[in-house]
């Protein structure tokens, strides 16, 4: 059985893994530069990962999962039991804003509340760096408890490493020729539709990945697996 994610994240490849594995290449490592909601990670068994993202909060959020999970599950339930509406919502997204320097345990248990209470499962920052995605009403937000502590699990018995960079450098400092890649980035809207292209402050330029990715992974002799829609 597939064991699920934890966050709730637009564009994960949950549903999807089934035909997407056998295009995964056999490797010693996977490196994954836009790590997302790691539905990749939980349906694979490399023996060693590279998870990345350009997401501070995110990163620290897996890291904690991984070092303490039953601190965070311990950190976040109360706000699932006493905080579903959205006075307790905007006031913890603001915190959240303030805390911006904090990292641990209490940022990583007030993201996975803001995950679980917003809008769609949406990570999306303004200029500023602060957490802006609406709150939704859900009627009981479910909490993944069983889902952390799996997480947990699965990373304690895998060489797993979380990076929190730029794909440019993850894909410059953290592959060599043993190594497999996977690149999930964001989709690109028709030229006549908003969207975004970004779950953190700086969004993904179009031209960037295809080009980088071929020239850093060309020298490097590694294998690229992409879910890139141009």
């Amino acid at each position: 059985m597939q064991m699920k994610p934890i966050l709730k994240w637009a564009g994960g490849k949950s549903r999807l893994m089934p035909r997407l594995r056998p295009f995964l290449p056999a490797a010693d490592c996977l490196v994954e530069p836009f790590v997302g909601g790691a539905s990749v990670f939980l349906a694979t068994d490399y023996p060693r990962y590279v998870l990345a993202d350009i997401n501070p909060d995110l990163i620290n959020f897996y890291q904690a999962v991984v070092d303490s999970p039953e601190s965070v599950i311990q950190a976040a339930l109360p706000l699932f039991r006493h905080a579903n509406t959205s006075v307790d919502y905007f006031r913890y997204r603001t915190n959240f804003a303030q805390w911006r320097a904090t990292r641990g345990i209490k940022r990583a248990a007030v993201f996975l509340y803001l995950n679980r209470h917003g809008y769609n499962g949406l990570c999306r920052y303004n200029l500023r760096g602060e957490f802006n995605i609406p709150y939704e009403h859900y009627k009981k937000p479910y909490f993944p408890a069983a889902e952390i502590r799996l997480f947990a699990e699965k990373a304690r018995d895998t060489h797993i490493r979380f990076v929190c960079l730029p794909f440019e450098e993850t894909l410059a400092l953290h592959v060599d020729e043993h190594y497999a890649v996977y690149t999930d980035p964001s989709y690109f809207p028709p030229e006549d539709r908003d969207g975004f292209t970004g779950y953190y402050i700086t969004p993904l330029r179009k031209c960037a990945l295809p080009s980088f990715a071929a020239r850093t992974l060309s020298w490097r002799k590694s294998r690229l697996t992409t879910s890139w829609k141009r």
